[in-house]
């Protein structure tokens, strides 16, 4: 796979894309041009487009927290999770999320991940 770089007309700033080119059935660039659609093609309250970090950069909206959670805030996170998952699967341009783990969860202010 390989990690690149990119930006579009709808998102300011530019945004890291790793892509598995081995198993891709097009090229890198009709890859790119699908995917450049609004983001509220893919928006919904739970997913997050802005969660990208380059290695060697400080982002201070985006710091570990170890907090211990009863059941009910544990529920209430996963089922924001999979909210926000089963609406970038049914979008319009399908988008798979193949490292689900917790690491990879943010956590808002107000409770919910994404």
């Amino acid at each position: 796979y390989g990690v690149m770089v990119t930006s579009d007309e709808y998102t300011p700033g530019s945004v890291a894309v790793r892509i598995v080119m081995e198993r891709a059935e097009c090229s890198l660039q009709e890859l790119l041009m699908e995917t450049q659609s609004p983001p509220s093609m893919l928006s919904s309250p739970n997913s997050s487009s802005r969660s990208v970090r380059s290695s060697g950069s400080s982002d201070s909206h985006a710091v570990p927290l170890r907090i211990h959670l009863n059941l009910r805030n544990k529920l209430r996170i996963a089922a924001s999770v999979a909210s926000g998952l089963a609406h970038l699967h049914t979008a319009r341009v399908s988008v798979v999320h193949r490292d689900l783990k917790p690491g990879n969860i943010l956590i808002r202010r107000q409770g919910d991940g994404v």
